[in-house]
């Protein structure tokens, strides 16, 4: 073109920019700059969109001072782009600040602020600004609805489907399935039901969320007869669909549905997902079939903390695997991830013993030393974990290795959060109990001749020589090591 002005390269940014070509959009930013174009309001409002994408948020800062040197920062569509690239960035204080700033705020920009309050977990201050928008007498539509049940607890969505049905918007397909999401995040199956029942129009997302729903409020049979109807329906299947009936298949045990659907995980492409890949372990697991869960978790890259707990769940609830379960925390610790499944240990026992599976002393030592492992102690469980399993039957008989083990790991964990109080107190009790942990022993056999050796132990006769070795070893180790975690870990074991 021989004659270029504002509009013309914006619309160049903008066309580069829905083509998802940013490279490109940038570059014509660029170039504009370099020929000393002006930029308007709608300039920024793309670059901003732009940078929100990309979480640039530099050129983002950098374009809002150019907004506020051109006063732009009382445009709505400026200061609404603005408060999206700063919330998507995680800058909630200069989302604030600019939608604070804005003299007049338009429904679009309210919408905005619902949703990136609802994203970043603040429940309540998008409610106080679904409130201010009713209170300014703006009306609210689907995608409004949309996102305000998305956020809420149960309470608030129940007052907020009744407005729902009061603007008329209730059976839009977005604010539906929000309905039903939230109704199955709460394991009320039977709204969720009616709601999904009078919807006009539902899509992947509608089925999901009531799948979804069953599977968290333990109607695995359910689950599997919607996928099943919507099968019927013609309804395209995606990843999260697919994890969410392998999880409702795990929930009834359905083994064989499952691993037809692990054929349509692969026929669609989808084996490597990772949500897909820890529902197909979980599966697997609770189907006693741990060879196929050990197949998919090794072919599983990058793994999760949730994989890892899903086939350590296995291991440890079926007899007769060859699987030791400390051996594969270990192998968790190496990896770099931290177990949370014992974030909440009493509750996976309660859940255990619903089950009929009563946990021994080498399922609570599991447990304990995989909260030893992620480095927290939650209140009392560890403690409660002592004090309700019966471990009298070790008394009896004198076996107390498992019992002091337990109690060990119980006080190192507690003292390792900072917890003396709670370390002391179990420490007291081993002394009522007159318990005490014997000391680690160890050997290995050199030419016929077998070594013993003792934690911290002098005996040897080579112990000088030994613990010379130990000392270069260490020095090699701290420069390996790219945690402290770690490198303490090594340093306990040798």
């Amino acid at each position: 073109m021989l004659v270029r002005n504002t509009i013309t390269w914006t619309s160049l940014i903008k066309g580069c920019l829905e083509n998802e070509d940013f490279v490109a959009g940038f570059s014509v930013f660029c170039d504009m700059c370099k020929f000393g174009e002006k930029f308007n309001e709608h300039t920024c409002v793309v670059i901003l969109q732009a940078c929100s994408e990309i979480g640039d948020v530099i050129l983002g800062e950098q374009i809002h001072g150019f907004v506020i040197k051109s006063a732009y920062e009382e445009n709505v569509f400026v200061g609404t782009s603005l408060i999206s690239m700063y919330s998507r960035s995680g800058n909630f204080d200069e989302a604030e600040k600019v939608f604070h700033g804005l003299g007049c705020k338009d429904l679009r920009c309210l919408n905005c602020m619902i949703l990136e309050y609802g994203k970043g977990g603040y429940e309540k201050r998008a409610v106080g600004v679904f409130i201010y928008l009713i209170s300014v007498g703006l009306e609210p539509n689907d995608y409004t609805f949309t996102n305000i049940i998305s956020t809420c607890n149960v309470e608030e969505g129940k007052q907020l489907h009744g407005l729902a049905v009061k603007y008329g918007v209730l059976l839009q397909t977005s604010v539906g399935n929000a309905v039903i999401n939230m109704y199955g995040k709460n394991e009320m199956v039977e709204e969720a039901e009616r709601m999904f029942s009078v919807m006009n129009k539902k899509n992947m997302i509608s089925w999901t969320a009531l799948i979804s729903g069953y599977t968290r409020s333990g109607y695995g049979e359910k689950a599997v007869d919607g996928f099943l109807e919507l099968l019927c329906c013609g309804v395209e299947c995606d990843s999260g669909l697919l994890a969410t009936i392998l999880d409702g298949c795990s929930e009834c045990k359905n083994l064989e549905l499952g691993t037809q659907i692990h054929g349509l995980v692969i026929k669609l492409g989808h084996p490597c997902d990772i949500n897909i890949g820890t529902a197909l372990i979980d599966l697997y697991a609770k189907c006693k079939n741990l060879q196929s869960a050990r197949t998919v978790f090794n072919g599983l890259f990058p793994r999760s903390t949730a994989s890892f707990n899903a086939i350590l769940v296995g291991f440890i609830e079926n007899d007769g695997n060859e699987e030791d379960p400390m051996a594969f925390l270990s192998q968790l610790r190496l990896a770099g991830i931290k177990p949370d499944s014992a974030k909440r240990p009493y509750c996976y026992i309660k859940r255990w013993r619903r089950n009929g599976f009563t946990p021994d002393e080498i399922t609570i030592l599991v447990i304990l030393q995989a909260c030893t492992y992620s480095g927290r102690a939650i209140y009392h469980e560890p403690w409660i974990l002592l004090t309700e399993v019966p471990f009298q039957s070790q008394l009896c008989s004198g076996e107390l290795w498992s019992m002091c083990g337990s109690y060990v790991l119980v006080s190192n964990m507690y003292a390792g959060e900072g917890m003396i109080d709670e370390a002391s107190k179990v420490r007291t009790a081993m002394k009522d109990l007159k318990l005490s942990k014997e000391a680690g022993r160890s050997w290995v056999e050199i030419d016929n001749m077998v070594h013993h050796f003792v934690a911290s132990g002098t005996d040897h006769p080579e112990s000088i020589e030994i613990y010379a070795r130990l000392d270069l070893l260490r020095d090699e180790m701290k420069g390996r090591c790219d945690s402290k975690a770690d490198l303490d870990l090594i340093y306990e074991s040798v």
